[in-house]
């Protein structure tokens, strides 16, 4: 349980693919697995700070270069860039592994936000379609399946750099359906396997045929999880974080008094 606290990848030593990377042992609640790699690459990014306004090219050399090593070091193994190396530490095969260069990605795209053209020309035209068009392509097509630089993260690199394109020309997504959808996607990331799995337990427990009320489980189990994730989204990411920053922002101003 502590390693899941700390969110450190728990291992595995079956030959199944839980074992591999990029999930090494996978994580008690859900998707727990990726937010190994998230929490790691915020704390890299908070000590980075310590570079004041370098602080990113500190973040994205640092890891860069932990992925790097290795493959100087040892033996590239087959389908690295699926399942990267697997080491005697859970925690190094994880920090090593590519995938990780999904968040560095989505650094550089943020980095390069600013020096994108304000004005929507034929070339960045193209490239925003373009990046719109293959990532809808290998939704359908899965011809890029799988985690990683060379799955969906590489599509999902070329939509994200197509909509912050559009979106620097001008172009900016009013709709409140939308609006809505990305605001409770951090909840809905977080809660729809778990949602879903209790539903897989009570259909088995109830003996209904799960080839044959696949859509029902679907239905409960998107339904569900919005209506969780809009409370969860509205009393917590909103209104308790709020609560927490306006009690930081006190506990701040009556301290610089005292002294």
């Amino acid at each position: 349980m502590s390693a899941h606290i700390l969110f450190i990848p728990i291992g595995g030593t079956d030959d199944g693919s839980n074992s591999l990377g990029p999930i090494y042992g996978g994580a008690t609640i859900g998707q727990g697995w990726t937010l190994n790699y998230e929490m790691y690459f915020y704390m890299i990014a908070a000590l980075s700070f310590i570079f004041g306004g370098r602080k990113w090219v500190a973040t994205i050399t640092f890891i860069t270069l932990v992925i790097l090593i290795p493959l100087f070091l040892f033996e590239i193994p087959e389908q690295y860039l699926q399942y990267g190396f697997t080491m005697d530490s859970a925690y190094l095969s994880m920090v090593t592994h590519p995938i990780i260069f999904e968040f560095i990605a989505g650094a550089a795209l943020g980095l390069l936000y600013p020096l994108l053209s304000d004005r929507l020309n034929i070339f960045s035209l193209i490239l925003s379609f373009f990046g719109v068009v293959i990532f809808i392509y290998n939704a359908l097509t899965h011809t890029w399946p799988g985690h990683g630089v060379l799955g969906y993260g590489l599509t999902s690199f070329l939509l994200v750099l197509s909509v912050i394109q559009l979106e620097r020309a001008g172009y900016v997504i009013k709709s409140r359906v939308l609006l809505y959808l990305g605001g409770v996607s951090y909840s809905v990331y977080l809660l729809h396997m778990n949602i879903k799995n209790i539903f897989i337990k009570l259909f088995k427990h109830s003996g209904v045929d799960m080839g044959e009320y696949g859509l029902i489980l679907m239905f409960f189990s998107i339904l569900t999880t919005m209506i969780v994730a809009h409370y969860t989204h509205k009393y917590i990411e909103i209104s308790f974080t709020r609560y927490l920053k306006n009690k930081w922002v006190l506990f701040k101003t009556v301290r610089a008094n005292q002294i």
